[in-house]
């Protein structure tokens, strides 16, 4: 999943739909009651939000890379996770085809922005922005898997 995160607290909340048993379940394996959790996620009866380890702690957890892609989205980059795995030449063209429907899809957002006046306002441009994201990650998984497939042994 790639998305653009605006905010801490918009990633932990994204960790949190991502985590089985949700919020009191990712409390519990950071170490915290849910009381303490919500109060920290909140800023609330002067608790502080959640410093570097527990975010890392939770993200572990709920085996996302949410927090990932948001550090990344501060420099101007994209995270982009590498995994490890087996593909055959009917998954690739899967794979290819997603790539072309996402490069489409940002041809799409680009073409609603313009359709009635020719101008990209703030709304249209995150749009576009998200859909460019997916993309690029598309096309990067795209071309290693193609690699993947058909590296020499």
């Amino acid at each position: 999943m790639l998305a653009i995160f605006e905010s801490k607290k918009e990633v932990v909340k994204e960790i949190i739909k991502h985590t089985k048993g949700g919020r009191g379940a990712l409390a519990g394996a950071i170490g915290m009651s849910e009381t303490t959790f919500n109060n920290k996620l909140y800023e609330r009866n002067g608790c502080l939000f959640f410093d570097d380890e527990d975010l890392e702690a939770m993200e572990l957890h709920a085996g996302t890379y949410v927090l990932a892609q948001y550090r990344a989205s501060l420099r101007g980059g994209l995270f982009i996770p590498l995994g490890e795995f087996e593909l055959d030449q009917e998954e690739l063209s899967e794979i290819q085809i997603g790539e072309m429907a996402a490069i489409g899809e940002v041809n799409v957002e680009i073409s609603k922005a313009l359709a009635d006046d020719q101008m990209i306002d703030s709304k249209e441009a995150k749009a576009i922005k998200a859909a460019a994201i997916k993309a690029a990650a598309k096309i990067i998984a795209s071309k290693l898997a193609t690699i993947k497939v058909y590296k020499a042994r």
